[in-house]
């Protein structure tokens, strides 16, 4: 009886709320040192608990949480865990405001309080799912993957498909339109290889490799009307250095891009984006679906001189009428006059901003730890880095939600080994904020968890598709061929 009463006890001093305010302390004049580094952060006011840990060694902690007229206080030996309901009910009553998170810290037998810190709390909500792959950080094992969907009001994650039912074929490459979780797509690699759409209340297993094309299609982007996806083709390849920093380098031979007519089954292609003399990959469409965006380089030898491949952001006129390309080609970015290189643009879906990646060479930035997240004002055609964002390590694979208001992107920020979705909030006036790691339940978790986050896309609802159903289509459905229009 004295071990259990013991381990009550303890459970309830690793993280309890609520148990009496610390009254007597010594003060310092430094922030806390807490993990995930959430001070001074910008978040919604649907987003789940911020559950963080000191890192400093102490015997106990006391976080006090204050809103306007209420608080909560949270106690733990390292680490607290925010109850849901009062955090729920403390954002919703402080929208617009600034918390004040205060912690305290019991060393050697004394309390001392460090200074407070503030979480801003913001009524633009964040889409209440990411979607996401996890797989292994250097890319180059499948024994385990999967594609997930995270809720950002709680911590409920569940599989949309794993690749332990299907032989461990490789799954990459998910996309949604217009985060509608009953609009998406994704590709299936090895054993039941394929395209997989799910639209208008079904899903259709495709095969996508044309005669006439070297390869089957790779990075999607969805029209805004679902009518159309637009597609790349790519024999892709990769390098592992052993001494480079940037530890992997994913390269292409080949590349170009088309447009797939989902109704008809057909590819729709344009000699302006299939040049033998340029690399033409990540597309994405416009806001309003009249621009085509993608990335486009000078053709080198590979892999004898991938350092020289640079990308440029291109575009060209849509007319969603009847699916055809002007086959007029803008430039606006210049990797020939920057000297840099340029990929994965995506317009906020406002329409005001254009958010991509830059880095020295290349198109596939998730190894390049000089990669950073940059902006053009479409309005002014202004280029700028967003305040606050950027790190000294990789920002890679960025994306919206549908109210243009966050932006999540991947980042290695933390151990420089694997990537985890951060979020930016961009306020109507295009300033953007201090950014958030995703949270989560225990605050030990990433210490304990080794898969990389892959392809962060926000959704608006919950993806509702029975994984037993998707295995069969996948194992059984009949396959669709595309031709060429």
């Amino acid at each position: 009886m004295r071990k259990i009463i013991y381990l009550l006890f303890t459970v309830c001093l690793i993280s309890s709320c609520d148990s009496g305010k610390i009254t007597k302390f010594e003060t310092t004049n430094v922030l806390p040192t807490i993990f995930p580094e959430y001070t001074d952060v910008t978040i919604p006011v649907n987003i789940a608990p911020l559950n963080f840990k000191v890192t400093d060694t102490s015997d106990a902690i006391q976080v006090i949480i204050k809103g306007k007229s209420e608080e909560i206080i949270c106690n733990g030996t390292y680490k607290i865990s925010i109850p849901a309901k009062k955090w729920r009910a403390l954002l919703e009553k402080n929208t617009g405001v600034a918390l004040e998170v205060t912690v305290l810290a019991k060393k050697d037998g004394k309390w001392m309080k460090y200074l407070p810190f503030s979480w801003h709390v913001v009524a633009d909500k964040i889409d209440s799912y990411l979607t996401y792959r996890l797989i292994d950080p250097g890319y180059e094992l499948w024994n385990k993957m999967g594609i997930y969907q995270r809720n950002m009001e709680n911590f409920e994650v569940t599989p949309i498909y794993e690749n332990t039912m299907n032989e461990f074929s490789c799954l990459n490459c998910h996309s949604f339109c217009n985060q509608d979780p009953k609009t998406f797509g994704f590709h299936m690699r090895a054993q039941n290889s394929g395209t997989y759409i799910t639209h208008n209340g079904k899903t259709e297993k495709l095969n996508m490799k044309v005669d006439k094309l070297y390869s089957a299609s790779r990075y999607l982007y969805w029209h805004p009307s679902g009518k159309y996806i637009a597609f790349s083709i790519n024999e892709t390849n990769q390098l592992f250095h052993s001494t480079d920093k940037n530890r992997v380098e994913v390269y292409d031979k080949k590349s170009e891009v088309v447009i797939y007519d989902v109704e008809n089954h057909t590819y729709i292609t344009n000699p302006c984006l299939m040049r033998s003399d340029a690399f033409e990959t990540f597309p994405s469409f416009s806001a309003d679906g009249k621009t085509l965006y993608f990335c486009s380089a000078d053709s080198v030898s590979m892999p004898s001189n991938y350092s020289e491949a640079k990308y440029s952001i291109c575009k060209t006129d849509f007319n969603p009428d009847n699916g055809t390309v002007s086959g007029k080609i803008d430039t606006i970015f210049s990797a020939r006059r920057t000297g840099k290189s340029a990929t994965l643009p995506r317009m906020s879906p406002d329409g005001n901003y254009l958010l991509f990646s830059i880095a020295n060479y290349g198109q596939f930035h998730i190894w390049h730890k000089e990669a950073d997240l940059y902006m053009i004002n479409l309005k002014t055609n202004k280029l700028f880095k967003p305040e606050n964002v950027n790190s000294d390590d990789v920002e890679s694979y960025h994306s919206w939600s549908s109210n243009s208001r966050w932006f999540v992107f991947s980042s290695r920020r933390v151990d420089g080994l694997h990537t985890v979705p951060f979020f930016s909030y961009m306020d109507k006036d295009g300033k953007t904020y201090k950014p958030f790691m995703l949270p989560q339940e225990d605050a030990d978790f990433y210490d304990n968890f080794f898969m990389s986050y892959n392809i962060p896309e926000m959704v608006k609802g919950k993806v509702d598709l029975d994984i037993y159903q998707m295995d069969d289509i996948v194992k059984n459905g009949k396959e669709v061929r595309v031709s060429i229009k």
